[in-house]
This record gives C-alpha cells, sequence and structure tokens, in this order.
C-alpha cells in the first residue's frame, strides 16, 4: 500500500541518509570506520555473515581503500557481493579523486543513484530522489557562499549539519497513500 506524509521529515533523521553520508565520507577522505561502517548497511547488499568473513581475511590494522585496490588473492574467497561492493568503493573513490573540483554535483548524483540502485522504492515513505534533492539544494546554497567548494568540503558541511543538530526538511514529492502522521500532528 502506498504510504505519504504530511509534515516535514529531517534529512539526517533518515536511515537512507545516514547510510549515503558515510558512504560519501568514506570516498571523500577515506575515513576508515566510515569504510567499514559502509559494508554492514543495508544498502550495500551484504549480509553481516558476509561482512564479518570478508574482514577475518582482512589485516584490520592496515585497512584502507590502498588495501582495497591492492587486493592479494586469499586462501579464502570472499563472496562476489563483497567484491561487487568493493569495486563500487573503489570506483566511487576513484571518481572524486578525478573530479574533486570539477563537478561536485555530478559526483553526488552519480554515487546517489548507484548507491540506491538496487533498493526497491515501492511502498517507502522517502525516495533516494528526494535526498538527492535535498542533498543538491543543500549544495547549490554552499555554492552560492563558495563557488570554490571542493567535494570533501561538501562532505564535512554535511557532516557538521548532522553533528549539530540541524534540521533540514527533505523536498519531498507529493504522494497518494496512507497518510502517516506523529502522535502529536494527529491529535485534535
Amino acid at each position: 500500500m502506498p504510504i505519504s506524509s504530511l509534515e516535514a521529515l529531517n534529512l539526517f533523521e533518515q536511515e537512507e541518509m545516514d547510510a549515503f553520508l558515510r558512504v560519501l565520507k568514506a570516498v571523500s577522505s577515506e575515513d576508515i570506520p566510515s569504510l567499514v561502517s559502509s559494508f554492514f548497511n543495508k544498502f550495500s547488499g551484504l549480509e553481516p555473515l558476509e561482512v564479518y568473513l570478508f574482514f577475518i581475511i582482512q589485516n584490520m590494522r592496515e585497512f584502507s581503500f590502498n588495501t582495497l585496490l591492492n587486493k592479494h588473492p586469499s586462501l579464502f574467497k570472499s563472496s562476489d557481493k563483497v567484491d561487487r561492493w568493493v569495486e563500487k568503493l573503489v570506483k566511487w573513490r576513484n571518481d572524486v579523486k578525478e573530479n574533486d573540483q570539477n563537478d561536485i554535483r555530478f559526483l553526488i548524483e552519480k554515487i546517489c543513484k548507484e548507491f540506491f540502485d538496487e533498493q526497491e522504492e515501492k511502498g517507502k515513505l522517502i525516495s533516494s530522489s528526494e535526498i538527492l534533492n535535498t542533498v543538491l539544494m543543500l549544495l547549490e546554497r554552499q555554492k552560492n557562499k563558495n563557488p570554490n567548494i571542493t567535494f570533501n568540503e561538501f562532505v564535512l558541511y554535511l557532516e557538521k549539519l548532522k553533528l549539530y543538530g540541524e534540521n533540514v526538511p527533505l523536498i519531498i514529492n507529493s504522494k497518494d497513500g496512507i497518510k502517516v502522521l506523529t502522535m502529536h500532528s494527529s491529535k485534535g
């Protein structure tokens, strides 16, 4: 059944944005905790046991994008899903390195579409396009303030907004369906 909401939802309270921001942080600054946690989000398509087995093979003291790039054959084979996720992360990292200042909008659109590509949007309260539109709106605001903003600077800006608890309403397309309300908004 289709679902819709009458109230503005906060961008940073959405599970999808949290996972997307983790990936952006991992590919922009090679943040190891974000890189590792990206394997565990549901949008990677990986089961926790697959991830666990993959990390057993890795030398976690030296785990980084470089170790993913220069992965040596192991006695233990990682699953095809893990290999696909690693390929995506490495590809996004290379895209960011090659195009950091050229077209941030293009990079964010590309990563977002590839990140959410296999997820079922039907019956969800919010869609990946709504997250993307909201992030792009934030990018345009920042570009107006700083036309030379880099991808890394923009990801840091998003991270600060989340850390400071800023309320960034999602740009939501109108939908028909069952109205989802909070207790507060439904009373009366």
